[in-house]
């Protein structure tokens, strides 16, 4: 491992509703890191499940947190991004999990490679039963054909500034349209060959309202063709009626 001469401070946002049977294990997988110049910030949308409890639980090591409704996941991602004050921010969802070097691993290739924009690694995807189902990690050309993994990507403060943040107007699938804007703007990806994060299968994700709107992203980037577009628009919807 690389010694970092400089700690810059990296920004983590966590977004959360409801979701107090995993949040503890994301809070304390942010506060464990081997790294230590974090701003942690983390999202509730009103939460009434006992989720606040376990944020005021650790509520001094925890820079920033809110409790309020909001109009989506989003939108709880766009607050957060309000406040990051970091030169990199990681998004990690209240059903995933940072490996304990996850931070350390992306500062080093945030201060190695100082032209790249967006560093993303590899992730785990964990079943229902709590059992390992596979691991990915892509590379930047695999976005004409879905996402790359979003809770592994550690993104430049000044990439945001740019580009503006989520686009509310997808409800599931906005980190895939900002990757997409990023590439589109000349944006550098550095795909880092490591275990960066957990992710929980299921959820938003894996819904037809997902599936749709990556679909008509990657017709707004040029990914597919008009015929495809609403040839795969039905697809998706035959798929989804007999699930």
């Amino acid at each position: 491992m690389n010694v970092i001469h400089q700690r810059p401070l990296v920004s983590i946002i966590t977004v959360v509703y409801n979701a107090a049977s995993t949040l503890e294990q994301t809070i304390t997988s942010v506060l464990g890191q081997s790294y230590s110049n974090i701003q942690y910030i983390v999202i509730d949308g009103g939460s009434t499940d006992g989720s606040v409890d376990l944020i005021t639980k650790y509520s001094d090591r925890i820079a920033y947190w809110i409790s309020e409704p909001d109009s989506g996941i989003y939108d709880a991602m766009n607050k957060g991004l309000k406040i990051a004050n970091g030169e990199l921010i990681g998004i990690i969802n209240s059903d995933d999990w940072y490996e304990s070097d996850a931070v350390v691993t992306m500062v080093e290739a945030f201060q190695t490679h100082p032209l790249t924009d967006i560093f993303h690694g590899i992730l785990r995807f964990i079943g229902s039963n709590e059992q390992l189902q596979h691991v990915a990690g892509h590379p930047v050309t695999f976005l004409k054909t879905g996402m790359i993994e979003h809770p592994t990507c550690f993104v430049r403060s000044n990439l945001y500034r740019k580009l503006g943040f989520f686009d509310k107007t997808y409800r599931a699938a906005a980190d895939y349209e900002f990757v997409n804007r990023a590439l589109k703007n000349g944006a550098k990806f550095r795909f880092i060959e490591k275990i960066i994060a957990n992710f929980r299968a299921g959820g938003i994700t894996s819904t037809e309202n997902s599936a749709q709107e990556e679909l008509a992203i990657k017709y707004r980037y040029g990914h597919i063709s008009k015929l495809k577009y609403w040839r795969w628009r039905i697809i998706l919807k035959i798929i989804y009626l007999f699930k």
